[in-house]
């Protein structure tokens, strides 16, 4: 943290970055656009995942987005009940809906690749309804997951492994909620909740940290740009040290993180270093560890605010992050690695491959490579079957490498691409990884669940 408050010029004008006009009566003309898409129930159509949306509040017009993988509507014969993950949006408390088509089509991934149910919750916006209203609306969700006797939920879920997840707003929702329902689990019961998923999470304070400052004039999250948003967000008259944006604010935290740690919780923190807000995060990581609550991290020094919602192209090129002037690199560079990243060494980008060079990056890395040629399928020897995309699998994998309970991890990342798709994969129609005589296999996808 920096020793003083900081008074920054003004280099950014923040009510046009966001598209947005305050008015007289405190309520925004927002001009951003923000494509919709509708739920879908049908099961006659080509889709992966069924969706429709639950009333939770008619008062406060809010509404529980379900996304239902549709396979587990015509393979259920033997009773599988899914995890589930209640999903907050993002967009600083003040911008877009669990009906925008980004996270909509988020969360459809995330349901398909992870065999989930997945809620995503369509709170009340600020300032129109400034927090805790949002926070209030959380507590309001879970409510009503916990005693709707809608088919999607009592059929398919398992109401003994919940998740709240967030990215950036919809992360400070999801911890805030978490500090609310560890005061009282048993009000939630049966459902159980089982850890946070927190994507770059939001947090604030008057008194400007490194990366706040070093990264003032960021291109996708200027720092004016946070400010407003707290500004907005926050009862009138409060500043950024309140306990509703401040991580250190409020009374009781450390008890609640003693309680989170009783609970048996597991936090997941992602954060990226080109994130203004990634000292913050590291903070919240910080305060957590420092009462032994198991937490993962999920740190990549690339990458910027919200850089899963921006897409690539089969050659790694994204229009978005052109214009701001972001490149990743597509070949390895081994002068580059970090010592502390377990499983830099042992990554094999598919995005490149094909179906000849693919094999070869395989064994250049150890691995025991066989070729079925008559059914077109490639065997690989590994400890860890790691299904996802992104840095999901790259958590995954470091978790279990971590524990010191696999030895050859080995994971087939897309970055952006979906993982086995014969985009990513050249001409092999699969990808089995197996290990004689009994697999041990995680899950995962570019959600980050720990």
């Amino acid at each position: 943290m920096a020793n003083q408050t900081w008074t920054l010029p003004p280099t950014t004008d923040p009510y046009q970055f966001l598209k947005i006009h305050h008015n007289p009566n405190d309520t925004l003309t927002r001009n951003l656009e923000d494509p919709h898409t509708s739920p879908s129930s049908d099961t006659t159509l080509p889709i992966s995942v069924l969706t429709k949306d639950l009333t939770i509040n008619n008062s406060n017009q809010t509404r529980l987005r379900l996304f239902l993988p549709k396979k587990a509507t015509v393979s259920n014969q033997n009773n599988k009940l899914l995890p589930l993950i209640v999903f907050f949006h993002g967009s600083g408390f003040i911008l877009l809906s669990a009906a925008s088509t980004m996270f909509h089509d988020f969360c459809v991934e995330m349901a398909d690749t992870v065999e989930a149910v997945v809620a995503s919750v369509d709170y009340r916006l600020a300032p129109e309804n400034r927090l805790p209203a949002a926070y209030d609306d959380a507590m309001e969700a879970l409510s009503l997951i916990r005693s709707s006797e809608d088919e999607w939920l009592t059929k398919y879920v398992d109401y003994s492994k919940c998740y709240l997840m967030g990215n950036s707003a919809g992360a400070t929702i999801a911890y805030h909620a978490g500090l609310r329902v560890v005061e009282n689990v048993k009000d939630l019961e049966p459902l159980k909740i089982q850890g946070l998923i927190l994507r770059q999470p939001f947090f604030g304070g008057t008194q400007r940290t490194e990366s706040e400052l070093r990264l003032e004039n960021d291109p996708v999250f200027p720092l004016r740009v946070g400010d407003l948003m707290w500004e907005l967000a926050l009862p009138i008259g409060v500043e950024r040290d309140h306990e509703y944006s401040n991580l250190t604010a409020g009374s009781g935290l450390n008890e609640k993180f003693e309680k989170i740690k009783g609970q048996g919780w597991k936090v997941l923190v992602s954060m990226n270093g080109g994130d203004p807000l990634v000292d913050r995060n590291k903070e919240l990581v910080k305060l957590m560890e420092e009462k032994d609550v198991e937490v993962v991290v999920d740190y990549q020094e690339e990458g910027f605010h919200g850089v899963e919602f921006f897409e690539c192209n089969e050659n790694g090129e994204n229009l978005a992050w052109e214009a701001i002037g972001y490149h990743v690199d597509n070949h390895e560079n081994t002068n580059n690695i970090h010592k502390q990243r377990l499983l830099e060494k042992g990554i094999v980008e598919v995005r490149n491959e094909d179906n000849v060079s693919l094999p070869q990056s395989l064994s250049k890395k150890g691995l025991e490579v066989e070729i079925d040629s008559k059914n077109n399928i490639l065997k690989v020897k590994c400890d860890v079957v790691i299904v996802g995309s992104g840095c999901g699998g790259g958590v995954t994998a470091t978790v279990l490498a971590s524990s010191g309970r696999v030895h050859n991890p080995s994971i087939m990342r897309s970055n952006g691409l979906g993982f086995l798709r014969e985009s990513a994969t050249g001409k092999f129609k699969h990808c089995i990884w197996y290990k004689t005589p009994n697999p041990t296999i995680a899950i995962s996808h570019n959600v980050h669940n720990p």
